[in-house]
């Protein structure tokens, strides 16, 4: 966001909405729109814009690496199976597609507008952007990654699953 010509701050989810409504922030970013709606943010804010970038999940696990090398084979196992089961069911039209149609429409419904970014705008942004992956990259060397692969890696999966991403058919619909 600083790239953009924002003075990016962060806080906790939690604290978006206190901050938003006295001011200590203009706006916030990187909360899924169910989340948004959650968390009542339609009552003051006036604009949801999906930009295009960034994240579409909305939750995830973390573990260090010895910590999941020091559980069982079956208990990962146990968790590989139940995430593909999750990640399928989650991502579905049915589910994630119903759950942001109804946030948008929710949004809409209290007299707010969601916007979405033009392919253009999403363009100048990601042109803005550019030397962040170089930092990025950088950044992975100091710890002993290659940065480049890694980058690389990302954008072939964008490339593959962003057009079957609920979410993305869900706010391109709103264009």
């Amino acid at each position: 966001m600083n790239q953009l010509g924002d003075s990016a701050v962060a806080i906790d989810a939690s604290e978006i909405y206190e901050n938003l409504n006295n001011g200590t922030v203009e706006a916030a970013t990187a909360i899924p729109v169910t989340l948004a709606c959650s968390y009542k943010l339609y009552e003051i804010a006036d604009y949801f814009i999906f930009t295009g970038m960034g994240t579409y999940t909305t939750s995830s696990l973390y573990m260090n690496k010895d910590t999941w090398n020091s559980l069982p084979e079956n208990i990962q196992k146990a968790f590989r199976d139940c995430y593909a089961k999750w990640a399928d069911e989650y991502s579905s039209e049915a589910w994630m597609g119903g759950a942001l149609k109804q946030a948008v429409a929710d949004i809409q419904g209290a007299g707010k507008t969601v916007l979405c970014f033009s392919d253009e705008e999403q363009a100048k942004c990601a042109e803005a952007l550019a030397s962040a992956k170089q930092t990025f990259i950088d950044g992975c060397a100091q710890y002993g990654y290659n940065g480049q692969e890694i980058i690389d890696t990302y954008a072939q999966y964008v490339a593959e699953f962003e057009p079957q991403d609920i979410a993305y058919s869900v706010y391109n619909s709103i264009q």
